[in-house]
């Protein structure tokens, strides 16, 4: 049983370069592309129209962590905000419990 195969033969030179241009294709879209993006819409919507303060790319940098991290146990139900009877003032329905799971533990 002979198959003939076709076989990529890449070249030392190739290979590095085509690995070089993955890992910066996936710096600037998962990270420079984001931080531009929340600096410039922060600047415009706190900076010019509400006349707060700009911020810097190491500033929008931490933002997009926060962002990230955010949607990451949003997603993965890490953070759960349900509402708790109080024993303390029945009158305040509006008590808010935030629960954070270890595991995927399920109620």
């Amino acid at each position: 049983m002979n198959k003939n195969y076709n076989i990529i033969h890449i070249n030392s030179l190739t290979g590095i370069i085509v690995v070089l241009l993955l890992i910066s294709g996936f710096i600037c879209g998962f990270i420079l592309l984001p931080v531009w993006v929340v600096k410039n819409i922060w600047n415009m919507l706190v900076g010019q129209m509400l006349n707060g303060p700009i911020i810097q790319y190491y500033q929008a940098a931490l933002l997009w962590v926060l962002i990230a991290l955010g949607l990451y146990m949003n997603n993965k139900n890490a953070i759960r905000i349900r509402r708790v009877k109080s024993d303390i003032d029945p009158s305040d329905k509006n008590n808010i419990e935030i629960i954070m799971k270890e595991d995927s533990d399920n109620d």
